[in-house]
């Protein structure tokens, strides 16, 4: 809209009326959103303002937050009246929606001073946007521990607090993800150093070689895909389209992001292939339909799949029917292993990702030679097909010696 100003009572119901285009219930519109709207209304009202005003709402959103974590409205609450604050206004600044989810949890707030530093370092250099979030988030993550430890500057801080940093993260990070962060640490404080800020020289420290482990995760056996898809209720919209994307996973070895990226223009019905672009390697890749995965992505698209103008094959089940992250299969997932009775530990493999692994299992117990499996995953190299030579156990069973031919003398060996 863009407009100067706007009566918010109008705007409420021209957003109402938008959100009904996208597919939202029309129970669900007038019954939720337009009440949650009317007391954003009301709140204008209480400061006499008729007109809309991003501040106010800005205001009631701090509320509605404080509301929650004294324990007066509930997460569901909470949740919906966020969104109608933030669809309000989107369309009043933008005149559309983003679509973009609310962010419910707050983080931990940088004090002025560490934040100033990370901000200093961040635009010392140019980061490509991934490297950029990692470095962030490792930095961050760091001055927020030194914060929570009673330090108020990186003047009072010694080699004991980064070494107990280091200590505390490695119990929950895999190798090859600490010794990034040893190295974006290092970074930012030979940045300080620069400054002339007076921190520790922690470079050794920061520098102590991490052993990479190469260990191969398991993989979702046969068995376990079979109760995880005897969980799914294919006579509804979410089971069609969950069936189909766990199928196309189990038989494809395709990963989270390009199942969520195929269109409906990927699949060649008439031979029985599919055709993308991988999102981890940019390689060409051309794979066969099974059956079964192909008559499961026919039955979500003819009787589960909302009307749309978005050309991906997999929509979100709720109104606004935007294409799916990679997130949500990945969460769908660990959901079906739940209800299959499935446990699961951290890095076990038991994992959406699991599902690929199964089929490089599955592709080299019946023979198939690994530059064939590569061609099949996706692989750049044979080196990262080569992990899954450890996956057949049987085989490896075979290579291990007995211990017949070994003399036992007194009960020992």
């Amino acid at each position: 809209m863009n407009q100067k100003s706007i009566n918010i009572h109008e705007l409420i119901m021209t957003v109402c009326t938008e959100l009904e285009k996208f597919g939202y219930q029309q129970y669900y519109v007038w019954g939720h959103y337009f009440v949650v709207m009317n007391t954003i209304e009301k709140f204008h009202h209480s400061h006499n303002c008729q007109d809309y005003n991003s501040e106010l709402t800005a205001e009631f959103v701090t509320l509605v937050h404080k509301r929650y974590e004294n324990g007066e409205i509930s997460a569901c609450r909470r949740s919906l009246m966020l969104k109608a604050a933030k669809y309000l206004d989107e369309y009043f600044t933008y005149g559309r929606f983003s679509w973009e989810r609310a962010i419910f949890t707050k983080r931990p707030v940088l004090s002025p001073e560490f934040q100033k530093h990370l901000d200093a370092f961040m635009t010392s250099r140019t980061f490509n946007s991934a490297s950029g979030r990692d470095f962030n988030w490792a930095i961050r993550k760091h001055l927020i521990f030194l914060q929570d430890n009673g330090h108020s500057s990186m003047e009072s801080v010694s080699i004991s607090d980064i070494k107990a940093f280091i200590t505390q993260i490695a119990t929950t990070l895999s190798s090859s993800s600490l010794r990034d962060i040893q190295c974006y640490i290092r970074q930012f404080y030979s940045f300080l150093q620069e400054q002339n800020v007076k921190v520790p020289d922690c470079f050794n420290l920061l520098s102590y070689r991490v052993p990479l482990q190469h260990k191969v995760k398991d993989y979702i056996t046969n068995d376990e895909l079979d109760k995880i898809l005897a969980q799914i209720d294919t006579n509804t919209a979410l089971g069609k389209r969950n069936m189909a994307i766990i199928l196309l996973a189990a038989s494809t070895g395709l990963r989270s992001a390009d199942i969520v990226r195929l269109k409906l223009s990927s699949i060649d019905w008439e031979q029985g292939k599919i055709y993308l672009v991988q999102s981890k390697t940019n390689g060409d890749v051309h794979l066969p339909l099974t059956a079964d995965a192909g008559n499961a992505i026919k039955s979500y698209i003819l009787s589960g799949r909302q009307a749309s103008n978005h050309s991906e094959i997999f929509l979100s089940s709720v109104a606004p029917f935007m294409p799916m992250a990679s997130v949500s299969v990945r969460t769908m997932f660990d959901k079906y292993l739940r209800k299959a009775g499935i446990s699961r530990s951290p890095f076990d493999g038991k994992t959406f990702h699991g599902l690929r692994r199964r089929m490089g299992h599955n592709l080299l117990n019946s023979g198939c030679s690994i530059n064939t499996i590569a061609q099949i995953l996706g692989h750049r190299n044979t080196a990262s097909t080569e992990k899954y030579l450890s996956l057949d156990y049987d085989r490896l069973k075979l290579c291990a010696l007995d211990f017949k031919h070994i003399k036992v003398v007194g009960g020992v060996f």
